[in-house]
């Protein structure tokens, strides 16, 4: 009987994780008051997803233009701030998520990270890759005198 509870409840705990749109740590710690037993504890994490997630360009080493849609989400209601590489975009005042769009100009990837206002630990991240169709060639210079 109780293998069949732990199996329904076990199922029923990873649907519902399925569902929220969150991430999940688990980490597994062995307990002290016994060494063989150990738990496991999952913590969630504020999700940052950016669309589209890659900027596609002609050639090689050319900047790349694009408005990026970048959305965040959170359990905690707090103040959170955007940042592109170290540079601040944008902060929100008691929110748990939120929309930005930006203008996208770069030949490099670059990385979006969420952080908490007064904190530097980063929360959450997203990376925006840059691709190319075809690879940057070295030009032949020809010299002619007539």
């Amino acid at each position: 009987m109780y293998f069949k509870v732990s199996k329904v409840l076990t199922g029923l705990t990873l649907l519902l994780l399925y569902f929220i749109p969150y991430s999940v740590n688990a980490v597994q710690e062995k307990s002290p008051s016994s060494g063989l037993n150990s738990v496991l504890k999952l913590t969630l994490s504020p999700v940052l997803t950016a669309q589209p997630t890659s900027c596609i360009t002609l050639h090689q080493g050319r900047e790349c233009f694009t408005n990026i849609t970048i959305h965040w989400q959170s359990i905690d209601v707090d103040d959170y701030c955007l940042f592109q590489e170290k540079k601040k975009l944008r902060c929100w005042n008691n929110s748990r998520s939120n929309i930005a769009s930006i203008t996208f100009e770069s030949s490099e990837n670059i990385t979006f990270y969420l952080m908490k206002r007064d904190s530097d630990t980063v929360l959450a991240e997203t990376t925006i890759t840059v691709g190319w169709v075809h690879k940057a060639t070295p030009r032949k210079r020809r010299w002619r005198l007539f």
